[in-house]
């Protein structure tokens, strides 16, 4: 989890120094993110993914929920 955590950081970090577009590269990006995570559970096998669906849920409800407070803090700052 610090891993994910520290990685959507640096990006947001270097998104700040460096304008590239990363629109053209989002598509592919994203294909390549559900094979991996494919490989990953037919490697696993099946009885680890209960373990992996709850982690993935709980990475998209702090995502979502951490945004939520961002965006709330920010507009009480204006």
């Amino acid at each position: 989890m610090l891993e994910v955590v520290l990685c959507l950081a640096a990006g947001l970090l270097l998104s700040r120094f460096i304008k590239f577009p990363i629109e053209r590269f989002l598509r592919p990006l994203a294909y390549s993110l559900i094979f991996l995570i494919g490989l990953e559970i037919g490697g696993e096998g099946f009885p680890a993914l209960p373990e992996m669906i709850l982690q993935s849920l709980i990475i998209a409800l702090s995502t979502i929920f951490g945004s939520m407070i961002a965006l709330y803090l920010l507009k009480r700052l204006r």
